[in-house]
């Protein structure tokens, strides 16, 4: 698979954000900001459990090691 892009609202310089995305085969991504749902991606397969994921957050990347997703 390709990449899945989600987004949500701009937000504030100097405030705290909680930013959380979940992953489900059946729902696919959803990205929650402050506990709101802001944006869902719709469903799609991964297969790579275990495998490095690449999010880029406000155009910086984060590369993270999941443990099963």
């Amino acid at each position: 698979g390709g990449p899945v892009a989600t987004g949500g609202p701009i937000l504030p310089l100097n405030t705290w954000n909680h930013i959380g995305f979940t992953y489900s085969s059946t729902n696919g991504g959803r990205l929650y900001i402050n506990g709101t749902l802001y944006s869902t991606s719709g469903p799609f397969s991964y297969s790579a459990s275990g495998a490095l994921v690449t999010i880029c957050l406000a155009g910086k990347k984060i590369i993270h090691k999941y443990g099963n997703i």
